[in-house]
């Protein structure tokens, strides 16, 4: 385990070796397990573990990076799973997070400095192409700033799309009433879940739960419904002074708001395309706030 610690922050980030060993859908690097703030506060949850439901292993900041073209190789071939290894495709039908392929694990570099973590990852080739994944993660104060690198180094296009899953909730306060998510998107009045039990629904520049239920459910946002600019999110609860936020240094491409049990996960989507020798970089930073503590600094 690799531990980042500032006055405020104790952030606990996975060794790639530790990262789930049944996953085959994550980025094995900054995989950031759990933030603890002032040393009580927690946000990190796991995704659940039950024989009803299929389970990709997700836990905290953890992030996927999508590459539709691995539906392109024939039954038998090895293909890249960027950000895994390389995973064996077993028949025709397309790849599934939800499924457990054979695998051939890539290497990860790690090494840490002070308050910084650094990752970088080289892809298997496979029909020319290739990916080398660079990550930073930064801890100042109440911040975590984790920075992305992307270098094409293969001999074709990559078009690509990552999003960081967000397992998180504020000290395990249930579902309900109490929970807001804000963000800058278009107003989401009337918007309800894609399946029938799902408790989130639109409210205002953001979605709000009328309570707890333990199925996965979630809303999509369209690029459209997206405002200009970088994104950002902010998770609050009626009943706490805590808070996170995410801001993005990107437009994001799209949005799903996805929940099961005490899980609220916020998946923010950048697409990018890399053309061989290029390379694309933006960050992810997320700021957990205590504002009776902020305001218990301000003079009289």
């Amino acid at each position: 385990m690799i531990l980042l610690k500032t006055n405020r922050l104790t952030v606990e980030i996975a060794e790639p070796v530790e990262a789930p060993s049944a996953c085959t859908r994550f980025d094995t690097s900054a995989f950031i397990r759990q933030v603890t703030l002032d040393g009580r506060h927690t946000f990190c949850r796991e995704e659940p573990v039950r024989p009803d439901l299929p389970c990709t292993m997700g836990t905290g900041l953890c992030s996927e990076i999508v590459w539709p073209v691995a539906d392109r190789f024939p039954p038998g071939a090895w293909f890249p799973k960027f950000g895994v290894g390389m995973l064996k495709k077993p028949d025709e039908k397309e790849y599934s997070f939800w499924r457990r392929y054979d695998r051939k694990i890539a290497p990860v570099a790690c090494s840490c400095s002070g308050n910084r973590a650094f990752f970088r990852t080289e892809s298997g080739e496979a029909d020319g192409y290739r990916l080398r994944t660079a990550k930073k993660v930064v801890v100042k104060e109440n911040e975590i700033t984790v920075f992305y690198r992307f270098s094409n180094t293969g001999g074709k296009p990559l078009s690509l799309r990552e999003y960081c899953h967000n397992f998180i909730t504020i000290d395990n306060l249930p579902i309900g009433e109490d929970y807001r998510l804000e963000m800058n998107v278009k107003p989401q009045d009337g918007k309800m879940p894609d399946k029938e039990y799902g408790t989130i629904y639109g409210r205002g520049r953001g979605f709000s739960y009328t309570g707890y239920t333990g199925e996965p459910f979630g809303i999509k946002i369209s690029g459209k419904e997206i405002e200009e600019g970088p994104f950002w999110w902010k998770l609050t609860h009626q009943k706490s002074s805590i808070s996170i936020q995410e801001t993005d240094s990107f437009q994001a491409s799209r949005a799903l708001i996805w929940s099961i049990g005490t899980n609220i996960s916020p998946e923010i989507s950048y697409c990018f395309t890399v053309r061989p020798g290029e390379s694309e970089e933006y960050w992810r930073k997320w700021t957990f706030s205590d504002t009776s503590r902020e305001e218990g600094r301000k003079p009289g």
